[in-house]
């Protein structure tokens, strides 16, 4: 049993190995999404993806251009627009969309075939009740 083991085992180390130390593995891009919904301001989401292997170390950002971007709330659906200035910045005006406390809002994004979604309810603002400047004796 221990010899079976023993050659199971080294058998894996061998076939867990590249045959060329050179090759790099090359996964597929992820996309990220940075993005806040706050009430009385316009909505903005910046789009980038992970870099690959051999561009990680130079420092770089892979912003996201041409995504289709769309928030909806209440069933409604509200497309983003590409800033004209900045690659991978959408946004969308306050007066089309307006964020409001305790709603909750759904983020698609599709780029490439890859598709990202999520969901938020924006919390709803905390009110200071007291303030203590106290800091010991």
């Amino acid at each position: 049993m221990k010899s079976f083991i023993a050659t199971a085992l080294c058998a894996l180390l061998v076939g867990a190995c590249s045959s060329s130390p050179n090759e790099i593995e090359h996964p597929q891009q992820n996309v990220i999404v940075n993005a806040y919904l706050v009430p009385g301001q316009d909505t903005e989401v910046k789009l980038r993806q992970t870099l690959p292997p051999e561009r990680y170390y130079d420092g770089l950002e892979d912003s996201l251009a041409n995504a289709r971007v769309e928030i909806s709330v209440n069933g409604q659906a509200h497309a983003l627009e590409a800033d004209a200035n900045e690659r991978g910045l959408y946004h969308l005006a306050h007066a089309l969309m307006p964020v409001v406390e305790g709603e909750t809002y759904e983020l698609w994004v599709e780029h490439e075939g890859r598709q990202v979604r999520a969901s938020t309810t924006v919390p709803f603002a905390s009110k200071v009740t007291q303030v203590n400047t106290h800091t010991g004796d």
